[in-house]
């Protein structure tokens, strides 16, 4: 089962592209997926308090730094030089998967 954050922009492209996805991996029979408002699915804030930290650099990004295992530059980021991390599932340590920060 895979719970994406609703955004109501994005809704028909994350529906598009995940029958695509799905397909082409060949588990469309097998995965099962929803689009949920953040307050009703309180692991969906995992990923923002993550993007926050490192965001907001200093201790903050040293905190979270060993659950991070990429990082890429995001062209608008507004500091070229830092790195952000994204809105959305990756990998976390511990009992979590690990997350794969993209700006």
């Amino acid at each position: 089962m895979l719970v994406l954050e609703q955004d109501d922009s994005l809704l028909s492209w994350d529906n598009q592209h995940l029958i695509e996805f799905t397909r082409a991996a060949g588990c469309r029979a097998t995965l099962r997926y929803e689009h949920r408002r953040a307050p009703t699915e309180l692991a969906l804030a995992i990923p923002d308090a993550i993007a926050w930290c490192w965001a907001k650099g200093g201790d903050w990004r040293r905190r979270i730094e060993p659950v991070v295992t990429n990082v890429r530059e995001s062209l608008n980021s507004p500091d070229k030089r830092e790195a952000r991390a994204p809105r959305s599932f990756g990998r976390v340590s511990g009992s979590l998967p690990k997350l794969n920060a993209t700006g």
